[in-house]
């Protein structure tokens, strides 16, 4: 069985890349993405990103209900997240 690694720190951003036209469609009109970029660091300094989309018009999440997600869950994800090392 290979070490474990634990999740050392993780960051959470809105993400704001301006797209060179508005884009539009039926539900919505943005001028920029709508998304949150996430950071996750091993004690080891091993690194991960990923990326959420919230979308209010399709399910009802925003970039502030991600962020009150990811606070009142951060400490679990700590806890519960093993990657295992790969030697």
């Amino acid at each position: 069985m290979s070490p474990r690694t634990t999740v050392a720190g993780l960051q959470f951003k809105p993400l704001h890349i301006p797209f060179k036209e508005v884009f539009r469609h039926a539900s919505a009109e943005r001028a920029e993405t709508l998304s949150v970029w996430v950071r996750a660091e091993s004690a080891e300094g091993l690194v991960g990103h990923g990326e959420s989309c919230p979308r209010s018009y399709v399910t009802g999440e925003t970039i502030e209900s991600a962020q009150g997600f990811f606070d009142r869950h951060e400490a679990d994800v700590r806890a519960v997240v093993h990657e295992r090392a790969i030697s």
